[in-house]
């Protein structure tokens, strides 16, 4: 399963030549039998235990066409794994869900089938699909405990220096123990809100 962070962050986009008005790209895939050298078919000696030291082995290549621009990526490797899903599934590419003022992008679905909603949510203060740790307003994580009730978690306000680690990022703020998905988002839209404060007189 894809961690939320894997399915949003640290993705590269492919580069049109410049200027390009399409900017759409025709992809293809291809699966054959790639071939280590070129003179004998005697096996290659190599000592890497992962490798079948055969001459043939499967290969798999993408290539991205922009018929606007003229520019061409072609990425080739040996024995890809491949998985065929929707965006529903996936997590990523489905459209986020508005709550208050922040926007919820959800991660991969645990158990297909058996629960609707995924257990892990990037939250954003924009509509924009998140690319970096910068776009990232919050992250909420359902935690089943022993009593299989679902509590959820959020945290809030990066913060490199922040007490609550989230993976490989830190936040300022962070609550635990909450009811429901909704609960959590407004907690985190709370967050960015000035928050009120009453002195009596």
């Amino acid at each position: 399963m894809n961690i939320v962070r894997d399915l949003y962050l640290g993705w590269a986009r492919l580069a049109h030549s410049e200027p390009c008005e399409e900017r759409l790209w025709e992809e293809g895939l291809r699966f054959d039998l790639g071939r280590r050298g070129r003179l004998s078919d005697a096996p290659h000696g190599c000592e890497s235990e992962e490798c079948t030291h055969a001459t043939r082995f499967p290969r798999t290549t993408i290539r991205f066409v922009c018929r606007g621009c003229g520019a061409v990526h072609v990425f080739t490797s040996e024995n890809v794994g491949t998985q065929t899903t929707t965006t529903a599934q996936y997590g990523y590419g489905h459209p986020a869900r508005r709550h208050l003022d922040v926007w919820l992008w959800p991660g991969e679905l645990t158990l297909p089938g058996m629960r609707s909603e995924p257990r892990e949510w990037f939250v954003t203060r924009t509509p924009t699909p998140p690319v970096c740790v910068e776009d990232v307003a919050g992250t909420i994580t359902r935690h089943w405990d022993p009593l299989q009730t679902s509590p959820w978690q959020a945290r809030a306000v990066a913060d490199p220096k922040g007490q609550h680690l989230d993976g490989e990022m830190r936040w300022a703020r962070a609550r635990n123990l909450m009811a429901s998905l909704d609960q959590a988002a407004s907690w985190v839209d709370a967050q960015y809100k000035p928050q009120r404060v009453e002195v009596k007189v």
